[in-house]
């Protein structure tokens, strides 16, 4: 048994659970593994305001678990990007298998969190990203003075609804019973929003349109039988927004951890799960509360129970004491170039502070990558190449060139390896807000060393170049978008290391005939060769099977 190799606790998932479990088993001096396919702290990330998360009365779900992140590795714990392909948790030394390997420890932290849940009404599938949505932070703005319907009937239909009066003409919530399920004083609250109306005992029957534009919806009262239908002005579309509840992620699990009917993992008091040695935590468990705080608390006790398993586990099998990762300082975080924080910009693309934190991972690119910058005369263009200056002047191997273009045509950023030689990837649009990482990525993977790939994708993307078919993706996206930057940044991983692949990142509010082209409601939105759709944010192995079918 390699003891170097093993961890007391691996946490799979790193969401809020997740990482107040790793803070707390990692400043317990205990070897921490977390493990997240995604982005750090999960879908909280895609929330706007965070306003009832205690002593933090104004943030938002991403600061607050960006914050926590930082203290889980300033403790020791150690983070892997990477998705988890299989579990084996039965057995006394538990393996977590990945795509970058597998890895055995004591104990294990289930995490994994839930996923928005589709209501299931004839045309909902059909719609979805031409008028059915699921975030409101990433489409609201796409619903700027249409009527908006929600479906749900708890905390988040609120939240979401009152985030919605900042661009819909009228919000209506369906609540398929008498009365919300979640705290009278939120509920009172919809009353300082008079464009926000209620139907109780209501739901949503049907939602159609032609050409790909929603133009009515049916709705039924459960109590009385009676229907009715909306009808959206001509020429126009509305939105419905949809949240109610959630599908617990536990596919990984199979049939070794018992589920509750509705697939919620069954936990004690100590949030131990029915094997010994694995416990789960946040929205994934059984319970009456599914917030940030309840999360966290998951977490904290989740992984004070699991440590004293190890504990016991280390005596019972004869262990030494793994020795815990050294701890990170909180500033390390600023030379991953995963991690970057997005700049706020005051008249120039950055700031000091975001200059600091950038310039060290640029000093790690190997060879020479140029900023093309296709400008004209107008404000945009003026921006693309202010901000292509700034951050050639962090690295001498990055170069930039202007190429004009006629006054109608909008300007862009395209990356060349080299002076000469163009990877295919572009900006349509200032690489700012959600966006900014994506851009300080693309530059590392083109210039090298590049994030790591694994052999599953290596394998499967030399499958597809040996077909000899060209791939040109369009990544549309809205800059306060959450989930944009997750499809961005693995198309153009993909272009950067294939000649045969383009992906080009088009910021919609540049592009109204792209959205009209499309009928895009919703973002990401992912254009594949000029034809085949596809809405809502994508892992790695399903854009790959995605491009497999082109």
């Amino acid at each position: 048994m390699n003891t170097e190799m093993m961890y007391d606790l691996i946490i799979v998932g790193g969401g809020p659970a997740g990482l107040s479990a790793a803070i707390y088993a990692a400043r317990a001096r205990n070897k921490v593994l977390i493990v997240e396919k995604g982005e750090i702290g999960g879908q909280i990330t895609a929330a706007g305001a965070l306003v009832n998360y205690p002593g933090v009365p104004n943030t938002t779900g991403k600061e607050v678990t960006e914050a926590m992140y930082e203290q889980a590795l300033s403790f020791g714990a150690q983070w892997l990007a990477t998705e988890v392909t299989g579990l084996e948790l039965t057995d006394t030394i538990k393996t977590v298998h990945t795509k970058k390997g597998d890895y055995q420890s004591l104990a294990v932290l289930l995490a994994t969190g839930a996923n928005p849940q589709s209501v299931g009404f004839t045309g909902e599938k059909e719609f979805r990203g031409h008028g059915v949505a699921y975030c409101a932070t990433c489409d609201g703005e796409f619903f700027t003075d249409k009527d908006i319907f929600v479906v749900g009937s708890g905390a988040d239909a609120i939240e979401e609804s009152i985030f919605l009066t900042k661009y819909g003409k009228s919000i209506t919530i369906l609540v398929k019973k008498a009365a919300f399920d979640c705290a009278q004083t939120l509920v009172d609250s919809l009353q300082e929003y008079p464009s926000i109306s209620v139907k109780y005992n209501s739901e949503i029957v049907k939602a159609g349109g032609t050409d790909g534009i929603l133009s009515y919806a049916e709705f039924k009262n459960r109590k009385d039988g009676t229907t009715w239908r909306y009808d959206a002005p001509p020429d126009d579309t509305f939105g419905i927004f949809v949240f109610a509840g959630h599908q617990p992620n536990a596919v990984l699990f199979g049939d070794a951890i018992r589920l509750d009917p509705k697939g919620y993992v069954l936990t004690d008091g100590e949030q131990k799960t029915t094997v010994d040695g694995v416990y789960a935590a946040g929205d994934l468990c059984v319970k009456s509360l599914r917030q940030v705080v309840t999360a966290t608390a998951d977490g904290a006790i989740a992984a004070t129970a699991a440590l004293k398993y190890c504990g016991a586990m280390h005596r019972q099998l004869k262990l030494p004491k793994f020795p815990p990762t050294s701890a990170i300082p909180a500033t390390a975080k600023k030379n991953d170039p995963t991690t970057v924080p997005s700049p706020h910009t005051a008249g120039t693309f950055l700031t000091a502070e975001i200059r600091g934190q950038v310039e060290p991972i640029l000093a790690k690119i190997t060879s020479v990558v140029t900023l093309q910058v296709h400008g004209n005369d107008t404000d945009l263009s003026k921006e693309l190449q202010e901000a292509a200056q700034e951050i050639a002047a962090l690295s001498e191997k990055i170069k930039v060139q202007t190429v004009p273009q006629s006054p109608e045509n909008i300007p862009y950023l395209s990356l060349l390896k080299g002076e000469n030689t163009d990877t295919g990837i572009a900006f349509h649009g200032v690489p700012g807000g959600h966006e900014f990482t994506s851009f300080i990525l693309a530059l590392y993977n083109v210039a090298g060393p590049g994030q790591e790939m694994d052999e599953e994708t290596k394998t499967a993307l030399a499958d597809i170049d040996a077909t000899g078919k060209k791939i040109a993706m369009k990544v549309l996206v809205s800059l306060s978008c959450t989930m944009c930057p997750a499809v961005v940044q693995e198309t153009q991983r993909l272009a950067a290391a294939s000649s045969h692949i383009t992906a080009e990142m088009f910021d919609l509010q540049h592009f109204p005939k792209l959205k009209n082209k499309y009928r895009v409601m919703s973002v990401p939105c992912l254009v594949i060769n000029d034809h085949d759709v596809h809405f809502g944010k994508k892992s790695m192995h399903e854009l790959l099977q995605l491009l497999k079918n082109v």
